[in-house]
């Protein structure tokens, strides 16, 4: 945390103000992006936001005609540096080279079931650097409810 003092004027007529700064904490989000309502709550304990794969392939400078594709292994690895929550929805890998540039990583959560798949994320690797990897057991019953019904 940072304490900044802004003085301005001259020494009978001064004015001080200050604020604290909190180094913003970061979030990525692959795949699809989560909805608003989500995103406001991050937002709201501090995370600053990558939502989406998208957004995440325009950040690195990819031209938003050519963003709407998963991410590869080597972009992925630009990426998970300097976050602290790292939400899984896309096809990339958090394999142990990933979860090796993860120096900052404390959450994995997988949007979906399974999320141990050689694919998907390494548990030794993940358990090695000390994050926790959750997944969504329940994310999809209100759609199997409505396919089944259907």
């Amino acid at each position: 945390m940072t304490k900044i003092v802004i003085i301005t004027g001259d020494s009978k007529n001064r004015l001080e103000s200050s604020f604290i700064r909190e180094k913003m904490k970061k979030a990525l989000i692959t795949g699809t992006p989560l909805p608003s309502d989500f995103i406001q709550k991050l937002v709201t304990y501090g995370y600053e936001i990558t939502n989406g794969s998208s957004e995440a392939l325009i950040k690195l400078g990819v031209p938003t005609e050519d963003s709407h594709r998963e991410l590869t292994q080597e972009e992925i690895k630009k990426l998970i540096p300097d976050c602290e929550l790292y939400i899984y929805g896309g096809l990339e890998a958090a394999d142990s080279d990933v979860i090796e540039l993860a120096l900052n990583l404390k959450l994995i959560v997988f949007l979906g079931t399974g999320w141990s798949d050689s694919g998907c994320v390494d548990p030794a690797s993940a358990k090695k650097a000390g994050i926790t990897v959750t997944n969504t057991p329940h994310a999809a019953v209100s759609s199997m409810k409505c396919n089944t019904l259907s």
